[in-house]
């Protein structure tokens, strides 16, 4: 779990103490570094949990070209992507599994996002300084919140940081909050404070500071439906799944609830691995 946020102003510069209260906001989503950084009327924030490129993945990631991305969650087809003829990563200094999603958007645009495998949340923003993309994985997996001032958008991974940096003032939305209190969770865009709203899982949009646009949404991809008919394809598509979740530079292991969904990832993972499972 890493934690993202940033702040596109619509006047003026990104203000850096601004930035630093967000941070700190974040910081218990990483507790192995943070990196502020702001280029004019954008300011980006990124609190890390290592996973991935423990020495050169530090974020916010920047292309040769300028371009700067921060992402919060895992690509699981990065090693692919990055293989692929076309791909630039080579050139980065970084072998981050967000490397090829900075290359893929500087290259190709949000239509790229459709080639990822993973669950994420991210921000780019392209070395024109126009405009950023956010985007979040298809399932909803990782959360994104944004939010609109008098002088600034502002997103981030938890609306609490919207308000220890005092962008927003924590109103309670009532209608929120009768659901939440009935369900354990609220659902749709809106949330318990006023003024912060959620992405949809898959939602792409990019925010410049006249405005934000609203982009194609990314589904999910599902299998063919013969797939779940055939036994043996269903087995390599299950081998394969779990294989690229391991994909780590740190330990890892396995919640288990002892159901037969679990139980069968934990069979798999035995069977992938020479050692025992954690």
């Amino acid at each position: 779990m890493c934690g993202i946020a940033g702040i596109i102003m619509k006047r003026g510069n990104a203000a850096e103490d601004r930035l630093n209260a967000m941070a700190a906001a974040l910081s218990h989503r990483g507790p192995d570094g943070f990196g502020v950084w702001a280029s004019g009327a954008f300011g980006f924030v990124h609190t890390r949990l290592a996973i991935i490129d423990l020495e050169t993945g530090d974020q916010p990631l920047f292309s040769p070209a300028g371009s700067a991305l921060i992402g919060n969650g895992e690509i699981y087809n990065y090693k692919e992507l990055c293989a692929e003829p076309t791909s630039r990563t080579n050139n980065f200094s970084t072998k981050s599994d967000f490397a090829p999603v900075l290359d893929l958007l500087e290259r190709e645009g949000p239509p790229s996002l459709t080639r990822l495998r993973g669950m994420f949340a991210l921000a780019f923003l392209s070395s024109d300084q126009q405009e950023v993309i956010l985007a979040r994985d298809p399932f909803g997996i990782k959360p994104l919140y944004i939010t609109e001032t008098h002088d600034c958008f502002a997103f981030a991974s938890e609306p609490q940081v919207f308000i220890k940096a005092g962008l927003v003032a924590a109103h309670v939305n009532e209608t929120a909050r009768d659901e939440l209190l009935t369900r354990a969770y609220s659902s749709g865009l809106e949330t318990i404070f006023k003024g912060v709203f959620r992405l949809a899982p898959g939602a792409v949009l990019s925010i410049s500071p006249d405005g934000i646009n609203y982009l194609p949404s990314l589904k999910p991809l599902l299998p063919p439906p013969h797939a779940a008919s055939d036994p043996a394809q269903f087995e390599s598509e299950f081998k394969q799944s779990v294989e690229l979740h391991q994909r780590a530079d740190v330990p890892f292991g396995l919640f288990l609830s002892s159901g037969i969904d679990s139980s069968s990832i934990l069979a798999m993972m035995t069977e992938l691995n020479d050692t025992p499972i954690t």
